[in-house]
């Protein structure tokens, strides 16, 4: 018997974690039955902004969910009096490890208006209680930095 869901295929990979090359096979012996948990799923956007200098806090996941990220948006507009310098950055936490997600470089003193956009086929599991945030600094001028996430929690049900 086959079966032809691909969110079987994927919730094993995301489950077993298949090194490069597996495969799993779409054919089923007459005495297995295929077994998809049901978990409550709920779906998040969240966007964030600032005008201020320093960090600003887009999403915190939950303690006692699993949050995937399934896209991300990280934007700035700043006057050519902003001194900002070096990037501004998109920050998660992923596998104990604070992980850049998105960056957008800086030019000092320079105007500047620019927006960068990612989605994940394969979501990414941020760590629970872990903040998706937006970094950056500067003394003089306007900058406005924004961010945006799209995700869904998942309620891990043990049976």
């Amino acid at each position: 018997m086959r079966h032809y869901n691909p969110s079987i295929t994927e919730r094993l990979f995301r489950i077993f974690r298949p090194k490069a090359g597996d495969q799993f096979s779409d054919e089923l012996s007459p005495n297995v039955m295929a077994v998809v948990p049901v978990t409550p799923i709920t779906r998040i956007t969240r966007a964030a902004q600032s005008g201020a200098t320093g960090t600003v806090t887009i999403y915190t996941a939950p303690v006692d969910k699993d949050f995937y990220l399934t896209g991300a948006m990280l934007g700035i507009i700043k006057d050519a009096a902003c001194d900002a310098s070096v990037s501004i950055n998109m920050s998660v936490t992923m596998e104990g490890s604070a992980r850049e997600l998105l960056s957008i470089p800086i030019l000092t003193l320079t105007a500047q208006d620019r927006s960068v956009f990612l989605s994940f086929p394969f979501p990414l599991k941020i760590d629970r209680g872990t903040s998706i945030t937006i970094s950056g600094t500067y003394a003089a001028g306007n900058m406005r930095r924004m961010g945006n996430v799209h995700g869904y929690t998942e309620e891990v049900v043990s049976t």
